[in-house]
């Protein structure tokens, strides 16, 4: 017994594939057997009519001349039977083999048409059914009927023959269909089967593994393929899922030793301690740890609603704009906007306000003296209209390599860019996160000096006008 079979019931789909075919070929054997029976019954009785037929034409060529005996020899035939009828109705002649000389035909013909019946007696034997066909002719003497007649018997036994054959053999077809269709069945479900079987091993520590890959390109080597892609992005999420809950323990634990350590420290010393700086210092590593807990919150809702992003006009030369007064308020470098023009959006504005925010920061932590910010409408290779926003600095640049690493979370890369004053490298990839959200794209430029950093988001799509 294979796995497919452990466990079959009334609704599995082998069980109702067969039952289904069977119950079809059933119904078209039926249908087919009644028909095929009458079309036997038809044309066993137009032989028959036709035989008939034949003889009259015999009997009205040569007998009819003669001098007919009351008593006509035996053709061989035992089925058949012949009576010659004068033109009152009486019985001038007829065959050995009938009993008494009353008319066999219950409606003999009275035209030159030929007439057919089927009677149940003819005065012949035990009285079994007879066809029978009559003519008006005209002899010698005056006119005459002959009839002439026919067991039916044989023509039963063959119709009889034919059910039976059907009765038997309906059974027996039946049962070799069901078996077929129950085995090639369980051939096609067998594949199917095993990805199950497999699927049901595979536990949430277990993503790396994958089930078994028919070969070819039916339908079920595709299920299989599909099913080892899903499992490969649930393995991807799972390792991205462990390394963010790993490195979110190492940067919280990061600034929470810190502040036990100048706790421990100022309170084995308190008399020497100077506890406005101490405040100072704490109060500087809780926020650091705030932020860090609101980045880490903002990406894991990012991950849980990524189609929940709600679609408000936004302009976000007015999001520039005010994302970069607290930098020229810090005097750190100087702030380029003299190319940003008005363009609107289409999303949520508190999103696209932070995508704005942690890009001018990430710009001014690595520049050396000048941010620049560009804000434009534009059109893509694709040509739709987007919003192109361009950050750039002066700093030390990111190496080609690593254009693509630094979206991811927790990355910071060693040397120049390495963070100055405690960012947890989450920063750009809240920048990715938000402008996926949007429709958009977020990549890195090349440029002379510095790094450069290009967000296109789709331009908000202007009303259509009524009909």
């Amino acid at each position: 017994m294979t796995g497919g079979d452990r466990v079959i019931g009334r609704g599995s789909i082998r069980v109702r594939t067969t039952l289904v075919a069977t119950a079809i070929v059933a119904f078209a054997i039926a249908v087919g057997g009644v028909g095929l029976l009458g079309v036997l019954h038809h044309q066993l009785a137009g032989r028959l009519d036709t035989a008939l037929r034949t003889r009259l034409d015999e009997l009205q060529a040569t007998a009819l001349d003669l001098v007919l005996p009351p008593v006509l020899p035996d053709t061989g035939d035992e089925g058949s039977i012949v009576q010659v009828l004068g033109a009152d109705g009486s019985v001038i002649s007829q065959s050995a083999t009938i009993n008494d000389r009353t008319s066999i035909d219950p409606a003999p013909a009275t035209g030159v048409a030929t007439v057919h019946h089927t009677i149940g007696r003819a005065g012949v034997g035990d009285g079994g059914p007879y066809r029978v066909a009559s003519r008006r002719v005209r002899g010698p003497g005056g006119d005459l009927t002959v009839v002439v007649g026919s067991s039916l018997d044989p023509t039963r036994e063959t119709e009889a023959t034919m059910r039976w054959v059907l009765l038997i053999g309906l059974p027996a077809l039946l049962a070799a269909v069901a078996a077929a269709t129950w085995h090639s069945t369980g051939r096609v479900l067998a594949p199917v089967e095993m990805v199950r079987s497999s699927v049901a091993t595979i536990s949430a520590s277990g993503l790396d593994r994958r089930v078994p890959e028919p070969t070819g390109r039916s339908e079920l080597a595709g299920l299989a393929r599909t099913m080892n892609d899903m499992l490969e992005r649930l393995d991807a999420a799972s390792t991205r899922q462990r390394a963010f809950v790993a490195d979110a323990s190492h940067e919280l634990r990061t600034p929470l030793a810190s502040l036990q350590t100048q706790l421990d420290v100022a309170l084995r010393h308190p008399d020497r301690t100077d506890w406005t700086a101490v405040a100072r210092q704490l109060r500087h590593d809780t926020q650091r740890i705030q932020h860090l807990a609101d980045n880490l919150l903002f990406l894991a809702v990012a991950d849980e609603q990524r189609a929940a992003t709600p679609a408000e006009p936004v302009d976000v030369d007015e999001l520039v704009l005010r994302a970069v007064e607290p930098l020229r308020a810090r005097g750190r470098v100087r702030v380029d906007i003299g190319t940003v023009s008005a363009v609107r959006v289409t999303g949520d504005a508190s999103h696209l306000g932070r995508l704005v925010t942690n890009l001018l920061d990430n710009a001014e932590r690595h520049a050396a003296r000048t941010v620049t910010v560009e804000l434009r409408a534009r059109t893509d290779i694709a040509e739709l209209a987007v919003a192109e926003l361009v950050v750039a600095d002066d700093g030390p640049g990111i190496p080609t390599a690593a254009r693509d690493r630094v979206f991811e979370r927790f990355t910071r890369l060693d040397g120049p860019r390495q963070r100055r004053d405690g960012g947890a490298g989450l920063g750009l990839a809240i920048v990715r996160a938000i402008a996926q959200s949007h429709r958009g794209t977020v990549t890195i430029a090349d440029a002379p000096h510095g790094a450069r950093f290009v967000v296109t988001l789709p331009l908000e799509r202007p009303p259509t006008p009524p009909t």
